[in-house]
Order: structure tokens, then C-alpha cells, then sequence
């Protein structure tokens, strides 16, 4: 079945609370706003997705242990933040995708910036 197949289940930790995030490829435009939408996040995201703020910073284990890259304003805001760690990310930058597949994505404004 193809709807099985474009199903994406990872794990997001917020203020140490694990939660198992279950969507479809393409249900968001971003990360971002499918955390906004789901664990309900304050002041995260706060340019509304262009990459320039930095709000939305996230820690990002890909379970292929990839770095994927980063596309359009994402190094320039990650390097003014001096954040050149490969797994952090800007939740905004970040499609809904297969790549997501298992993957667990931290969240931890106090800690991460």
C-alpha cells in the first residue's frame, strides 16, 4: 500500500518529554510547523519560516546518521547563532519527508543556544 509507505513516525524530546510524532510525507510544509501543531511551542518560529531568526533551532539525529544539507538562509542564521555542529537545524528549513523516518529531533532553546 502506498499510504503505508509515506507514513513518518520519529521521536521529538521537549523539556525532557519524549514524544513519538506520527505523519505523513508532505502533511507540512516544515518541521516547524508540525511541531508548532503538535507540542505547541512558544515563541518557536518566530519569522514564520525564512530561516533568518533562529527560534526553531533543533538537534537532529537522522537514522542514517546523515547530515542532510542545509538549503537556503539555514547556514548563514545557524553561523551568525555560531551553531556549526552538522545536526543542528532550523526546524523551518526542514521538509516533511522519508528522510525523517526515524530520526529523533531535540528541542531545548535554553540549551541549544
Amino acid at each position: 500500500m502506498t499510504a503505508d509507505i509515506e507514513q513518518i513516525m520519529f521521536r521529538v524530546r521537549h523539556e525532557n518529554v519524549e514524544t513519538i510524532v506520527r505523519t505523513r510525507q508532505g502533511a507540512y510544509r516544515s518541521l516547524m510547523q508540525l511541531l508548532n501543531d503538535t507540542i505547541f511551542l512558544d515563541d518557536f518560529g518566530q519569522c514564520g519560516g525564512t530561516g533568518r531568526c533562529g527560534t526553531c533551532l533543533v538537534e537532529v539525529e537522522w537514522a542514517d546518521g546523515v547530515s542532510h544539507p542545509k538549503e537556503r538562509n539555514e547556514e548563514s542564521t545557524l553561523g551568525n547563532l555560531c551553531k556549526s555542529h552538522p545536526f543542528m537545524r532550523l526546524a523551518c528549513q526542514i521538509d516533511i519527508d522519508l528522510r525523517l523516518q526515524n530520526a529523533r529531533v531535540r528541542i531545548s532553546q535554553e540549551e541549544l543556544l
